[in-house]
């Protein structure tokens, strides 16, 4: 699986998971029928809890499901060049340094065409690198999983609930808890499936 940072998103991304469904979801009847300003507030909150799980979700299955994002990945030269689903490639730098370089490779003949030197360890080829910066279309979020937008739904839940830190010294735990790793699990696993 590539390295992938984010470089930029949209202001605003599209989201998969709206406040919206979040409010029906989590039983939130006075935020959804108020428009005082701090409804309003709490809409902006629920807002950031759902982008920081999606953004955690994101992190865990490698696949990107905001619209409007810029992404940039890291492939070795080994690996499988593929793209998220609907995703645009717009530049490449380092081992290859054009997209008709890239779409044009393949691993096996570049082996067969390679020859080895002493001097290099055994593999030394399969840790070059190439980056891919790619921007994903707006309507990106309307391919994501349910199991997905199950998973962004309850943390942001649980990031709602829990607003403030309730662990030793104030740190905040970093990794998913167990029952979203179940559950995201084959959306890591098996890909092709989802």
């Amino acid at each position: 699986m590539p390295t992938v940072v984010v470089l930029s998103t949209a202001d605003p991304v599209t989201e998969p998971v709206t406040v919206a469904d979040a409010v029906v979801e989590w039983r939130l009847d006075l935020v959804a029928t108020d428009t005082d300003e701090a409804a309003q507030a709490e809409r902006r909150l629920i807002q950031r809890k759902l982008a920081a799980a999606r953004q955690l979700v994101e992190a865990y299955t490698g696949r990107y499901v905001a619209g409007g994002q810029t992404l940039e990945l890291t492939f070795r030269l080994d690996e499988e060049y593929k793209l998220p689903t609907g995703a645009v490639a717009t530049a490449v730098r380092g081992f290859h340094t054009s997209l008709a370089s890239l779409e044009n490779f393949h691993w096996v003949e570049y082996l067969k065409g390679s020859s080895v030197e002493r001097q290099w360890p055994l593999g030394y080829a399969a840790q070059q690198t190439y980056t891919v910066t790619v921007t994903l279309p707006e309507t990106a979020s309307s391919l994501c999983p349910a199991l997905m937008q199950e998973a962004i739904l309850e943390l942001g839940a649980e990031f709602y609930r829990n607003r403030e830190t309730s662990s030793a010294a104030g740190i905040v735990p970093r990794e998913l808890p167990v029952s979203y790793k179940v559950k995201l699990a084959p959306l890591v696993l098996h890909p092709a499936l989802f």
